[in-house]
C-alpha cells in the first residue's frame, strides 16, 4: 500500500497542472462532508462509512498538494518528501479504514423483557451485542450466549429500515 501510494504521489506532485485537480477535489470533497453530515443531522440516517470514506478521499488528495507546497518551500529532495508524506497518508488511511469495522448491527435478538442489536460473533459460543443499533451510541454492551439464541430464550430478527419508519408514525 505504501508503494502505491508513493507512486501515485510522485506522479501527482510531478505536473503542477494536476494541482488544481487536487485543489478541486478536496473542495468537492468538503462540500460532500458538509452536505453529509448536514443529512445525518436532520434525516438521523447512518451515513458514517460514507462519510469515512469521502475523508479518506480528501485525504489522498490533499497529501500531494501539501507535499508540493513543502517541496517548493524547502530545499530537500522532492522524493524524499513525498516518501515521508506517503508514509504519514498510509498511516491515516489505516487508522480511518479500521472504522470500517462493523459498528451498526442489522441483526436484532429479542425476548419478552429486551432488545439487544448483535453486533459481531466472537467466537463459537459469545455475540457480542448492545442496546442500540449504533455500537457507538449504546449505553449497555453485553456478550450473550450463542446457546441462549439456540434454545429459544433469544429469537432472531433482521432489521429493517421499514422497522424506524412504522415506529416514528405511530409516535406521531
Amino acid at each position: 500500500m505504501f508503494l502505491i501510494l508513493a507512486i501515485c504521489n510522485a506522479l501527482l506532485i510531478s505536473d503542477k497542472s494536476f494541482a488544481l485537480i487536487e485543489f478541486l477535489l478536496v473542495i468537492v470533497c468538503l462540500i460532500v462532508l458538509c452536505v453529509g453530515k448536514l443529512i445525518r443531522f436532520f434525516r438521523k440516517k447512518d451515513s458514517n462509512d460514507f462519510i469515512a470514506k469521502t475523508e479518506m478521499l480528501m485525504i489522498i488528495a490533499a497529501v500531494p498538494l501539501f507535499a508540493m507546497v513543502l517541496a517548493e518551500n524547502v530545499d530537500k529532495n522532492i522524493y524524499s518528501i513525498v516518501l515521508l508524506f506517503s508514509l504519514a497518508e498510509m498511516v491515516v488511511v489505516i487508522l480511518l479504514l479500521g472504522g470500517f469495522r462493523i459498528d451498526v448491527a442489522n441483526i436484532i435478538i429479542e425476548n419478552s423483557r429486551e432488545k439487544f442489536f448483535v453486533y459481531k460473533r466472537l467466537d463459537e459460543e459469545r455475540l457480542l451485542c448492545g442496546d442500540d443499533r449504533i455500537m457507538k451510541e449504546a449505553t449497555q454492551i453485553l456478550v450473550i450466549a450463542v446457546n441462549d439464541v439456540i434454545s429459544g430464550e433469544y429469537f432472531l430478527r433482521y432489521y429493517k429500515e421499514e422497522d424506524v419508519e412504522e415506529k416514528s408514525s405511530k409516535e406521531a
